[in-house]
């Protein structure tokens, strides 16, 4: 498999996850993620290189206009990015929730 077969199909891996992560609802209250390996290591290098294809491959043409015909949208370039991102949506929506008075059974 080359490298953008492989881009693309993590990419469609990724879509197919964040369909269900989104269809679950996005918890109240913050998550934290504790990765016991120190920064700069190995799985922090292949952290880094594993979102830089994906983001490579998220902004490829063909990529955004498929996502766009799904009616979603690409966001983002960055861990840090992506996690502003979510939590002005959470806010967003969880006021919307609140007014609303829905509540989870």
């Amino acid at each position: 498999m080359n490298r953008g077969g492989l881009t693309y199909g993590l990419l469609l891996v990724l879509a197919a996850c964040a369909s269900n992560v989104v269809a679950q609802g996005f918890p109240s209250r913050s998550i934290r993620i504790v990765v016991p390996f120190p920064p700069g290591g190995p799985s922090d290098y292949s952290a880094r290189v594993i979102n830089r294809e994906i983001v490579r491959g998220l902004n490829l043409p063909d990529v955004k206009e498929k996502i766009a015909a799904q009616g979603n949208e690409v966001i983002g370039d960055s861990p840090d990015h992506f996690a502003k991102f979510i939590r002005a949506e959470s806010d967003k929506w969880g006021k919307v929730v609140r007014q609303a008075g829905i509540k989870l059974e």
